[in-house]
């Protein structure tokens, strides 16, 4: 079984067989306490990272049987392209991001987007410059954590801050 943990940032999944991410240099919304992102997991296993660009990866079709998206999806620029990406580069996979009610209660501004599901069924994106979407919003209001499991596919919808909206549905 082949996995990836893309955004692995300063807590890489351990046993992962590709470690992704956008830069190996700490940001202000994840700072690693020794200055660098680390070469080891939490088992001490070594840790070779790949990096690139959620939005346009360069794996194989399908090419992991999982993949971790763990505090990603909020920074994207273009949702809709990182969803199709590792919807196309694994078979099946798990997603988090911050709740609504944490971007909310307390906003960071690297993030870009309110992030939620509706059932398990389909990640829904709302930048966040179109305000807090409550109506929209079921199932977000306790917890910290927006969590997706997904097998084969998903289906999504953004509200970009133009009036854009892009589905998959």
């Amino acid at each position: 079984m082949r996995i990836i943990d893309i955004g692995a940032g300063t807590r890489p999944i351990p046993n992962c067989d590709v470690y992704f991410d956008q830069s190996v240099k700490p940001t202000e919304d994840r700072k690693a306490i020794s200055g660098k992102l680390p070469n080891t997991d939490y088992f001490g296993n070594p840790i070779y990272w790949i990096i690139g660009n959620v939005e346009a990866m360069t794996f194989k079709k399908k090419e992991f049987d999982f993949s971790y998206c763990r505090s990603v999806l909020e920074h994207t620029n273009l949702p809709h392209k990182a969803c199709n990406e590792i919807i196309r580069i694994s078979k099946a996979g798990y997603i988090t991001s911050p709740s609504p009610t944490i971007e909310r209660t307390r906003p960071n501004s690297a993030h870009k987007w309110y992030v939620w599901t509706d059932n398990g069924y389909m990640l829904n994106f709302r930048h966040k410059a179109l305000g807090y979407p409550i109506p929209a919003i079921k199932e977000q209001f306790s917890g910290n954590l927006m969590e997706f499991f997904w097998k084969n596919t998903f289906f999504y919808t953004v509200y970009y801050n133009n009036g854009k909206i892009i589905t998959n549905k």
